[in-house]
């Protein structure tokens, strides 16, 4: 990676820790993460942190040795080196159905398909007791935490997923790792649900 670019935190939660940088260049203090609130901006109430070498550290440059980040949390990773930089992390792999909260204030959440395979969009359901029929919509992520222009926007119209002009959404997958925007436009409190595929 070089330059600023969106990433999203897996199906469970995550530790700063077990965020390792490959790269041969000296990215000493060049390597910097901002957690996001869910409108994609700056999350104004944790820290920033920064790579000194060894590990990761705050903005006063104590050790970030006990921060963890929520499943489905976005981050902005700022790379001030000019050169590319890989991140290694450690973990396992996920196997267990995943459902997220969507935020209840019209927001958008940050969500990342958790799983080592595609996930189908047509897989994708919801825990709740209200009527979410064209009140949820999914887009995907760019590198930057825009939205991926390439792609469509895809609408729940209660039954199932649709695209921009209504047309069933039945071959729709979205690579592992991948981020979306989810917006929750129902006002009530509803639960992203994906199923775990089998591996």
């Amino acid at each position: 990676m070089t330059g600023p670019q969106f990433l999203t935190v897996g199906g469970s939660a995550f530790s700063l820790t077990n965020l390792n940088l490959v790269s041969e260049a000296d990215v000493s203090y060049s390597i910097q993460i901002q957690t996001l609130n869910n409108w994609g901006g700056q999350d104004e109430t944790t820290e920033d942190y920064m790579w000194n070498g060894t590990g990761w550290e705050d903005g006063d440059g104590n050790p970030a040795t006990d921060v963890t980040f929520a499943p489905g949390k976005g981050l902005w990773v700022y790379n001030f080196t000019g050169e590319a930089v890989t991140f290694q992390s450690a973990g396992q792999v996920n196997d267990i159905d995943v459902t997220y909260p969507l935020d209840t204030d019209f927001g958008a959440v940050a969500i990342v398909n958790p799983y080592p395979t595609n996930l189908a969009l047509a897989d994708i359901t919801f825990v709740t007791e209200a009527d979410v029929a064209y009140g949820i919509q999914v887009q995907t992520l760019n590198n930057w935490g825009g939205q991926d222009e390439t792609t469509e926007d895809y609408m729940w119209n209660g039954t199932g997923w649709e695209d921009g002009d209504g047309n069933p959404a039945t071959n729709v997958t979205f690579a592992p790792g991948k981020g979306l925007w989810v917006y929750n436009f129902t006002g009530e409190a509803v639960g992203f649900h994906m199923p775990a595929p089998e591996l």
